[in-house]
């Protein structure tokens, strides 16, 4: 009887492990299958995923060329913009020239005109002064007839210096025109220099 019951209780606790062990194998079969089942769904959603990886992949080159483009026509902008910037410092320039040029011109102007009235105030004197020869001159001649010698004399000197004042008139009047001709030409040629390149 002991025997007996010593084999039962043997087959009883194999019987245990083996029902464990069926146990563990239907949890690891489980647990197989929701594995595998993940990899399934990962896997389908790669391939969804695959198109969209290449157009974005597709996009990403066009995005590079259009950048590329971009970065180009910035570039040529950026060239364009330096020319455009030399362009006008080299006309800056010229105008400033232009303008020192007119300055200078417009200076001599003013001292040519302080020239101008400082000769027609010695013409002026210089018309009083022949008034007076002519007045001298005129009395001179009364009185030839009572002092015909020294009157004589006197009308020779009144004469020459009445000469002398009438060429000396002339010829600063001359020169005035001359001078006031040659600037009114550079002052011209300055003002279209300035209109051409404004």
């Amino acid at each position: 009887g002991a025997a007996l019951a010593a084999e039962q209780a043997q087959a009883e606790l194999q019987h245990n492990q083996i029902t464990d062990l069926e146990q563990q194998l239907a949890r690891a079969s489980a647990a197989l299958q929701q594995a595998h089942n993940q990899t399934e769904q990962l896997q389908s959603q790669i391939s969804e995923l695959e198109p969209q990886v290449a157009a974005q992949t597709s996009q990403n080159a066009e995005l590079q060329q259009q950048l590329a483009a971009l970065q180009q026509q910035v570039q040529d902008q950026q060239q364009k913009a330096q020319f455009k910037h030399q362009l006008n410092q080299q006309l800056q320039q010229e105008n400033q020239q232009l303008t020192e040029t007119q300055q200078a011109l417009q200076q001599q102007l003013a001292t040519l005109q302080q020239t101008e009235t400082a000769l027609r105030e010695q013409s002026e004197r210089n018309e009083l002064l022949l008034q007076q020869a002519r007045l001298r001159l005129d009395i001179a001649l009364e009185k030839q007839q009572q002092e015909s010698d020294q009157a004589r004399e006197t009308i020779r000197v009144l004469r020459m210096e009445l000469s002398q004042l009438t060429e000396q008139y002339q010829q600063q009047i001359s020169d005035l025109e001359q001078r006031v001709t040659e600037f009114k030409l550079k002052f011209e040629y300055a003002q279209r220099q300035l209109s051409a390149t404004s």
